[in-house]
């Protein structure tokens, strides 16, 4: 998975899906859906012109014919639910809303509302997470009742990411905690047992006053009984946070910018430091590979960095989960031959004091400094470089995989797809094969919706507890 932040229309990020197969994207008139590789309009929704009702929001005279503007778009993998946020200059809805919009029927069939505006949305099967600036709160999907509301520290990106960990069958979320730098990580039974705050009559937001995180611990193991875990993982703010698909590996990233951390969510250890760069950088999204041991680091900085994460270091505990195919019918398969020069070589290799090598049982591993004898001195000498490197037209970017593992697809704020292979032995510099600027196809985007060979629909969602 990935850890993206969101941005208002104007200035607006796609969003993957949960296996990077499919992206979305708002825009001032309502939204579209890609297919990821190969590059695919699937279909698009023009609030504007379209005259799609929600029925819980619409039919209260909430709509404009000037009011379509929708800044985030959460998709829940290849099926016809969604998350929508209005934004922009004419928003569809209020900003403090999350509209559970179900394209098979053109509209929407739940609302959140909260007191401020919301930040970021996260879809699973089980649950539907929801960021404002201050807090985090997780429905039960299945009839949004309300789970938990987790205090954070100001979080105006709305960082948080969640992941199904199907080792101990629970949901696993990772947020900023009360302190600057902490990452607080929750987990959750699937079977939400009945010591929410929903489920004793008390599904209305609920603000509380601040805690410390060992206050903050205590409350949340009492309230569901289930473990936390509070990670120091930086001195400064955080930046991006990240899990991976099946909740056995996290990935921070501070306001600095130059270092990226992995941690083991259960207990909490550092296993790996991954250095970006030397200088202050924004880090705009993190993600790891779904099926193979691969992270993507995308920063303002315009470069794309890729880190292997051997199986054997460290225990790493990868358990590479199979890819979701495309539906049968719906979007076929596509095989770009593509070969990269042996010899390239990147210059962060390169200055890391050597090139990118085999590890103890074959696997790729980061270049590492000629120096890292003197890591007792600093831990700049102990850093992994990145193993590929990719140079993108816009730094405001967000980073995911293709169809095959040593693919990498780049969405830029500018518009811009960006398809591009690495070397998985040799590493450096990856090599560009399809650049496409996808926002000047919106004018010949059909608005027909086909859904033939999409899974079935999610059950029916029961309307949310009320809110304040």
């Amino acid at each position: 998975m990935s850890g993206e932040s969101s941005y208002p229309t104007d200035d607006v990020l796609p969003s993957f899906n949960q296996d990077y197969s499919c992206f979305a994207c708002g825009t001032t008139t309502g939204f579209q859906v890609f297919n990821t590789d190969p590059f695919k309009e699937m279909f698009k929704r023009d609030f504007a012109t379209d005259n799609h009702k929600c029925t819980l929001h619409d039919s209260a005279g909430g709509f404009s014919p000037d009011s379509a503007g929708i800044a985030i778009v959460a998709m829940l993998y290849r099926s016809n639910m969604l998350a929508l946020v209005g934004g922009g200059p004419t928003p569809r809805w209020p900003p403090t809303q999350v509209m559970l919009w179900d394209d098979r029927l053109g509209r929407c069939i739940a609302e959140l509302t909260f007191s401020s505006t919301v930040r970021n949305v996260k879809l699973l099967n089980e649950v539907v997470v929801v960021a404002l600036e201050r807090k985090v709160f997780v429905y039960r999907f299945r009839d949004l009742q309300l789970i938990e509301a987790v205090d954070t520290i100001q979080n105006p990106r709305g960082l948080m990411d969640v992941a199904s960990s199907p080792s101990d069958s629970r949901i696993v979320l990772a947020c900023p905690g009360l302190q600057r730098g902490r990452v607080l990580v929750v987990f959750y039974s699937q079977a939400f047992g009945s010591e929410g705050p929903a489920a004793q009559g008390k599904g209305k937001e609920k603000e509380s006053p601040e805690m410390t995180d060992r206050q903050q611990h205590d409350v949340t193991h009492v309230r569901h009984t289930n473990s936390v875990a509070i990670i120091a993982a930086h001195e400064t703010p955080l930046a991006c946070v990240a899990l991976n698909s099946d909740a056995t590996l996290l990935a921070t990233a501070s306001q600095k910018g130059t270092i990226i951390r992995l941690f083991t969510p259960h207990s909490g250890q550092q296993l790996r430091e991954l250095r970006r760069g030397a200088d202050q950088a924004d880090i705009y999204s993190i993600a790891f590979h779904p099926s193979a041991p691969w992270l993507l680091v995308a920063s303002d900085k315009g470069t794309v960095h890729a880190f292997a994460l051997p199986a054997d270091a460290a225990s790493l505990p990868l358990s590479p989960l199979p890819r979701l195919a495309p539906p049968s019918g719906l979007i076929g398969a596509e095989d770009i031959s593509q070969t990269t020069p042996a010899s390239a070589r990147g210059p962060y290799a390169h200055a890391a004091g050597e090139s990118p090598s085999q590890g103890s049982q074959g696997s790729p591993s980061n270049p590492r400094s000629s120096f890292r004898f003197l890591s007792w001195a600093t831990p700049y000498f102990a850093s992994e470089w990145s193993f590929a490197q990719l140079k993108v037209p816009d730094g405001r970017c967000v980073c995911g995989f293709g169809a095959d593992r040593n693919s990498v697809i780049v969405l830029c704020a500018d518009g811009t797809y960006l398809k591009a292979r690495f070397d998985p032995v040799q590493g450096g510099p990856m090599k560009k094969v399809q650049l496409i600027r996808y926002r000047q196809r919106m004018p010949a985007a059909t608005g027909a919706s086909s859904y033939t060979s999409f899974p079935a629909a999610h059950p029916a969602l029961a309307p949310p507890p009320p809110s304040s």
